[in-house]
């Protein structure tokens, strides 16, 4: 009877631990309707219109499905730098997923798209995509505390296929692009606990460079591993009926 109680409050306990992790998100934008402003989950920063928007598009053909998050500063004045958030339950380790299409980009090493999974306002993972000079576009990852380092190229207007993986219990971060794996340990040797958002960011240091348009479609986090704590569950459960 002891052995039984024993197995049933740990099975308990997992069954806590799997459920505490409810991050398994998915987002194509298509449910949404054309010039959508409000998206739920996602918090936007620095918007003071009319030149700097962030708003479900469906304006442009730089994206796999009918509908993108577009983040656009049409205009070289005055503004702030732009930002979509999306928050989580703090998570161990988290896959992060998306395609990015830029429409446009200035010459401007002042100009960055950055895609990043942060602890609060922490950057822990950070992969930022710029143009340099006129066709010199860069695709750029920063492991610890050495400078950014090139990883691949992109063109206008085509998927730039993004995924990126933080790990709180080691510290470190992978990305995989056209099919290379880059990997080091978080930026700034930063260290957390966990991992809770997710940060897109479009920044310039003026006005000039601050012009630009980068579409965001097909979001996927996903807590890494997912299923372990249900593996482990359905051990227990086989283990208690065999005790039985």
């Amino acid at each position: 009877m002891k052995m039984r109680v024993l197995l049933t409050a740990a099975a308990a306990s997992l069954a806590a631990t799997a459920y505490a992790a409810p991050l398994n998100y998915f987002e194509d934008f298509e449910s949404y309707e054309n010039g959508a402003t409000s998206v739920p989950g996602w918090t936007y920063d620095g918007v003071n219109a009319p030149n700097l928007t962030i708003r479900v598009t469906s304006d442009t053909t730089n994206k796999v499905g009918d509908k993108s998050l577009a983040m656009v500063d049409s205009e070289s004045i005055l503004g702030t730098n732009l930002a979509a958030r999306y928050e989580f339950d703090g998570q161990t380790k988290v896959i992060a997923s998306l395609d990015l299409w830029v429409g446009s980009i200035p010459d401007s090493t002042a100009t960055e798209f950055s895609v990043m999974l942060r602890a609060g306002t922490t950057e822990l993972a950070r992969l930022n995509i710029s143009q340099s000079a006129t066709n010199v576009r860069e695709i750029k990852a920063t492991f610890g505390t050495t400078p950014a380092q090139v990883i691949g190229n992109f063109d206008l207007d085509t998927q730039i296929p993004i995924s990126i993986t933080a790990d709180a219990e080691t510290d470190t971060w992978s990305v995989s692009v056209g099919g290379d794996v880059f990997s080091g340990n978080f930026r700034n040797n930063n260290t957390a606990d966990a991992i809770d958002n997710l940060f897109l960011r479009f920044q310039g240091a003026n006005n000039s460079s601050k012009m630009g348009s980068y579409y965001i479609d097909n979001v996927s986090l996903v807590p890494e591993p997912a299923m372990l704590g249900l593996v482990g569950l359905s051990g227990l459960l086989t283990l208690r009926r065999r005790s039985a």
